[in-house]
Order: structure tokens, then sequence, then C-alpha cells
């Protein structure tokens, strides 16, 4: 399937960075950074906990380990954030693009800047998880106890 997946994508002309997780350097989002500064897309999941930069922020109302890379790739280059979505609406997926978000740190003041900006990304997040509930394909144990039930609008 991995074999199938990379062809199709090679097909369509999209190229995946792929960093490891437990890879703390500044270095290790470097690709990331340049294709950026490239003027190219850079899509990353938000909503998973899959690298080792993350901080605790509010999720539905609980503290939630969330990965923000996106954070400081948007912080590092000036590009924003851009939360999209795509639902199955009926018979066909919609692809919605929220207005984007901007990350304004400055000499210390970058893990505030974080902060404020990830939140505002959960914000957009909780919205739509809440409206399409059963299409929030989650598979990672973000609050790790026995209160973990299906999101409630």
């Amino acid at each position: 399937m991995n074999d199938l997946r990379e062809r199709v994508r090679e097909e369509r002309g999209i190229r995946f960075i792929y960093v490891d997780r437990h890879d703390t350097s500044p270095l290790a989002a470097v690709e990331a950074v340049n294709a950026l500064r490239r003027n190219e897309v850079v899509a990353l999941l938000v909503d998973r906990d899959g690298s080792s930069q993350t901080m605790e922020l509010e999720f539905f109302g609980r503290p939630t380990p969330i990965p923000v890379g996106a954070g400081y790739l948007a912080l590092a280059t000036g590009a924003p954030v851009m939360p999209v979505f795509v639902p199955l609406e009926g018979s066909s997926y919609a692809t919605i693009m929220e207005e984007p978000i901007r990350f304004a740190g400055g000499r210390g003041r970058n893990a505030e800047a974080i902060r404020r900006g990830m939140e505002q990304v959960l914000g957009v997040f909780e919205r739509y998880i809440r409206s399409y509930p059963d299409q929030w394909y989650n598979f990672f144990d973000f609050w790790n106890d026995e209160h973990n039930e299906t999101v409630k609008g």
C-alpha cells in the first residue's frame, strides 16, 4: 500500500518531506523551510502528535500535546498557516480553506506567538470537528485516560 500511495503521489507531482519525529535539531525542517521560501505549499497534520515538538494546549477543553511544527515554520518563513478541510458532503468531497493565520513573534516572544497562533488553529479545527465528528479519523489517544470519549458538539 505504501508503494502504491507513493506512486500515485509522484504521478501527481506531490513530493513528501520526511522528518524523523525524534530529531529535535532545528535543521530537521530545513527542507520544509526551503520549500516555503520557493513559494511551494507544505501540508502538515496539525491534529496528530507525530513530532517531538509539542506544546500542551487546550483542545476540546482539555490539555493536549499538540505538534507545533506549523508554528515554527510560520515564524521562520513568514508563511501563514491555512487550515484546510476536505469533508465528504453527500457523495462528493468539498475543499474548505479558512482564512490564513499569521504568526508574529520576535526576540524572546516566539513561544507566546506559537501558543497564540496554534490556539487559533485549534479553534478552527474544533469548529470543523464538531460539524463533521464522524469524519475526524483520530487514531491517537490525545488524552490517554478513561474519559476518552467521542467529541461532542
